[in-house]
């Protein structure tokens, strides 16, 4: 049986590279609980991001059957305006690392069985970060939209991914803080 000690305690594992693991986990959980501690939008939610050994996955959406993926790709291709979520600043986004945001944009079929996300063009940042808090600016930026576009193998990555009907943090490619 493997040992990897630790402040708290010692890990054990079957194998070593189930105590790593769990070693690895701990460290990115208490990394994870850090910037809990910041202020706004928070993007790591330590339940969220590390699930149990034998747990899924979490999903955007929980859904059950390859139906309900369709369902769900379908009605986003239909609406006029879906979300993507993201803690990491592209395409010359001035925004913090690590604090979640939205981008507005739509989903598009993609190749046979594929979607793709494409941002609203031209794509204007038109809220940012001062002080630690949410500012609107005085002059909307571009962005590379091209940066933030993002393709979906099938309608299961998309109900799996990153892209909702409802914006999970401020978008900022809208008039409106939260659309």
């Amino acid at each position: 049986m493997a040992q990897i000690e630790e402040d708290d305690g010692i890990y054990r594992g079957d194998s070593r590279e189930e105590a790593d693991v769990l070693f690895v986990r701990r460290g990115l959980q208490n990394s994870a609980e850090s910037l809990m501690d910041q202020p706004g939008w928070q993007c790591f939610c330590p339940e969220d991001v590390f699930p149990q050994p034998g747990e899924r996955a979490p999903l955007m959406g929980d859904y059950d059957d390859d139906d309900e993926y369709e369902e769900v790709a379908e009605r986003m291709v239909r609406s006029p305006a879906v979300y993507r979520t993201l803690c990491t600043p592209k395409g010359g986004l001035d925004f913090p690392d690590g604090v979640r945001y939205s981008i507005r944009g739509r989903l598009c079929h993609f190749g046979v069985m594929g979607y793709q996300f494409k941002p609203d063009t031209p794509l204007l940042q038109t809220w940012g970060w001062s002080d630690g808090e949410l500012v609107r600016l005085y002059s909307s930026r571009p962005v590379r939209a091209v940066d933030l576009q993002r393709e979906y193998f099938n309608a299961s990555d998309v109900a799996r991914g990153d892209v909702t009907e409802e914006p999970l943090g401020p978008v900022l490619n809208s008039d409106s803080m939260h659309d």
